[in-house]
């Protein structure tokens, strides 16, 4: 990460892959730890450079990832929106802190060439999204990656709709 910083990226994520094949114990006794450390050390070398923290089908260590300095926090399908919000706003606000923004978490198999979702599917899901997490301090994004069986037309729809459509909302809150 400290080489991707040093070659100009503008942000970095630490991708904790394996919380689906581990308890929750195991979580907090193995890999937050991990984590922690990498945040401390990423902040230390790189102070301005933003962190996001994806803990992947582990709902309950959002808090524990914002705690630990990541001012992004990934949100997967495996966690509801709104609850994902509330849970770091309260965290937030026991610390006196500005909560972390989130990443995340439209379904990509909306986008599959069968059986997924039509253009206003995708748009009724974006406007979903954008409701539940807000359109402000959202880097809107999958809440897992791209399998191959996407439609391109659908995955570049779901990005002009994603403008388009925090677009109207931001507008209209302001």
């Amino acid at each position: 990460l400290d080489e991707q910083v040093k070659a100009g990226v503008h942000m970095v994520q630490v991708f904790e892959a394996m919380c689906e094949h581990i308890t929750e114990e195991s979580f907090y006794e193995f890999a937050m730890p991990c984590m922690e450390k990498i945040a401390a050390e990423m902040k230390r070398r790189h102070p301005d450079v933003p962190l996001l923290g994806f803990a992947r089908d582990a709902p309950y260590g959002i808090a524990a990832l914002q705690r630990a300095g990541y001012q992004i926090i990934t949100i997967d399908t495996a966690m509801d929106r709104n609850v994902a919000r509330a849970a770091l706003q309260a965290d937030a606000d026991a610390r006196g802190v500005v909560p972390a923004g989130v990443q995340g978490n439209f379904d990509p198999t909306l986008l599959n060439k069968e059986g997924g979702a039509s253009f206003e599917g995708i748009e009724a899901e974006v406007t979903q999204m954008l409701k539940d997490f807000g359109p402000q301090k959202l880097i809107a994004n999958l809440g897992a990656g791209l399998s191959g069986k996407e439609d391109v037309e659908k995955v570049a729809y779901l990005v002009d709709c994603i403008h388009r459509v925090s677009e109207d909302m931001i507008a209209k809150q302001n």
